[in-house]
């Protein structure tokens, strides 16, 4: 006997004939596939197997008949088919754990937010490999500056003053939160200690010199009101519009309505129909005085 033939016999005697639908033999590896898909099939249940197997020769034969009349060729069958295995695909190619450990790190990053400076030696817009070797030496040089003990900002200053040639940028950034970064920045900011220095880092831009400055405690948002005595535009004594501030501030704490506070002396055009209520904003964000005001309240009410 041919060797496809003796093992097509071994394959039948391992996997036989459970039924015939239809004029095709179903084996019974395929029928305890099907079966054991549907949570709601206990095959050592006489009537639940049953039933199965009722609904599994139904199922079969309104195949064979959908074969029969060839709707497996019609075009609306193999646009669902193929957009079926799109779906499929997707399922099996998508990495549930690594989408589960990405969603872990950004939200175990966001509950720190690092403040940092960077010293930036920017790559041309259109970057070949022989044009990084000359950035990097410049950075690599910079870092082995500061490597051996020549303080960070004044090698920062000295390299980038101002220039117009914008050979190299000098930075501080505040309040950095998870996904604002270039891949590779935040993965090397996030991991940093407090008064780190590391570098060179590549990014698209260009070649970075890092420090940590600071890692703050994220509050998270808030929504205040305020009342916006003066602006920069009114051009009026800096004096005389903390004077009217404090009044209104008296006012407050006399009991007097903030919201018609608000209506009588706020001049934030925005806010005032809306008792002067801001929308929700988080750290860096907002001007550094008025977040730190803003942060300090404690309870809602507070002022």
């Amino acid at each position: 006997m041919p060797l496809s033939g003796a093992f097509a016999q071994k394959k039948a005697a391992d996997d036989p004939t459970i039924m015939t639908v239809a004029g095709k033999d179903i084996p019974v590896s395929e029928f305890l596939f099907i079966a054991q898909k549907d949570s709601g099939v206990d095959l050592n249940n006489k009537k639940s197997l049953d039933d199965f197997v009722t609904l599994f020769k139904h199922f079969k034969q309104k195949v064979a008949d959908a074969e029969a009349a060839q709707y497996d060729q019609t075009e609306n069958f193999r646009n669902e088919l193929r957009d079926y295995e799109v779906q499929l695909r997707a399922g099996f190619l998508s990495d549930k754990r690594g989408e589960a450990e990405a969603i872990r790190t950004v939200y175990n990053r966001g509950k720190m937010l690092p403040s940092f400076s960077d010293i930036v030696f920017p790559l041309p817009e259109k970057t070949v490999s022989k044009d990084t070797v000359a950035v990097y030496r410049r950075a690599k040089a910079a870092y082995d500056r500061i490597s051996r003990g020549e303080n960070y900002d004044k090698v920062a200053r000295e390299l980038a003053p101002g220039r117009d040639d914008d050979s190299v940028f000098f930075d501080h950034v505040e309040y950095i939160y998870p996904l604002q970064l270039m891949k590779s920045l935040e993965n090397t900011v996030f991991n940093m200690k407090v008064g780190q220095i590391v570098g060179p880092v590549r990014s698209p831009a260009g070649y970075h010199i890092l420090r940590l400055d600071q890692l703050t405690p994220n509050p998270g948002r808030r929504r205040v009101a305020h009342i916006l005595i003066g602006s920069d535009e009114d051009h009026q004594d800096t004096v005389a519009l903390l004077r009217r501030a404090n009044e209104v501030y008296d006012l407050l704490k006399k009991g007097e309505s903030f919201s018609s506070l608000v209506n009588t002396y706020s001049t934030d055009g925005r806010t005032r129909n809306s008792g002067g209520i801001l929308p929700y904003f988080s750290l860096g964000e907002m001007v550094p005085p008025f977040e730190e005001a803003a942060f300090a309240l404690k309870d809602t009410g507070d002022f």
